[in-house]
């Protein structure tokens, strides 16, 4: 009896610790899963600064940091990318297509190279019936994922923003630093690093609606409140997958590493049916444009 129970403990010791071998290997290969991109120099305009170009440039680097969906590395911080100052503050300071500056890239690890040129500033001014005068600036900018490895761009943005103020300097400064409340850095992130999920189960349910549901994604993949996902049901037809939207959800709090709690916005009923069904569902995190965190 004692053999067999040393015997069960050693077994179930092993089991234990394969399960942990797993559970670190999957979330490093989660983890190691995120894309590598380092930042370019942004280009501008000869008629335009390079603070402004830096402003830019510095507000979208704040803005992906903060939404955590990518691995994001400044070329100032590599000493073999780094530019002396004099080519760092030339108009054309990114070194657009320089192979040899893309194959470093490469060499140290870059997915991707994201780059970056403010277009044009415009700005123009109104008095009131008071004489008081204000300014509204607007900045053109396009943002563009790059692949490093044979120089195609694999996904790009051209958006503009406004500023408002009494002084012209302080409206064109507006304009350039609110890009990072845009909804263009977003939407490329959605387009260059989606991520895919699954239902763990369902948390809240009003008769025969899931109203709440957790789902197998957190920190370690850069989940926040901001985050939206495509609930998709799969289907075999002669031999090949089709995918069919059945809702949305939105995360409301994230609980760990790999869970999060997420309200269902739509399709509620359609859900709760398809998990009844033994439905094959499956999630795709989504750009939704908002106003004050409701869906427009």
């Amino acid at each position: 009896m004692e053999k067999y129970t040393l015997h069960n403990s050693f077994v179930f010791t092993v089991i234990l610790l394969l399960g942990f071998c797993a559970n670190v290997c999957a979330q490093n290969e989660q983890s190691e899963a995120k894309k590598t991109v380092y930042i370019e120099y942004f280009n501008r305009p000869q008629n335009l600064s390079f603070s402004q170009a830096e402003a830019l440039r510095n507000k979208v680097i704040e803005h992906i940091q903060y939404r955590k969906r990518i691995i994001l590395i400044d070329v100032d911080s590599d000493k073999s990318l780094k530019l002396e100052q004099s080519r760092r503050e030339s108009p054309e300071a990114s070194a657009e297509g320089d192979m040899d500056r893309m194959k470093t890239m490469v060499t140290i690890g870059a997915n991707l190279i994201l780059q970056g040129r403010i277009n044009s500033i415009a700005t123009k001014s109104e008095t009131d019936k008071e004489g008081k005068r204000t300014y509204t600036a607007t900045c053109s900018y396009t943002l563009k994922f790059v692949n490093p490895q044979n120089g195609t761009i694999v996904a790009s943005e051209t958006n503009e923003n406004s500023g408002h103020d009494a002084s012209e300097e302080k409206a064109i400064q507006s304009a350039v630093t609110s890009v990072g409340t845009s909804n263009a850095i977003d939407r490329l992130l959605e387009n260059i690093a989606p991520l895919y999920g699954h239902i763990l189960e369902i948390s809240k349910l009003k008769k025969d609606e899931a109203k709440e549901v957790y789902i197998d994604l957190g920190t370690l993949h850069g989940i926040d409140t901001e985050t939206w996902f495509s609930i998709k049901v799969s289907r075999q037809i002669a031999g090949r997958t089709a995918n069919k939207e059945i809702g949305l959800l939105k995360v409301s709090t994230v609980e760990g590493e790999d869970i999060s709690l997420c309200k269902v916005k739509k399709g509620g009923k359609e859900l709760k049916a398809a998990m009844d069904q033994g439905v094959t569902i499956t999630l795709q995190s989504k750009f939704v444009s908002t106003l004050f965190g409701i869906r427009i």
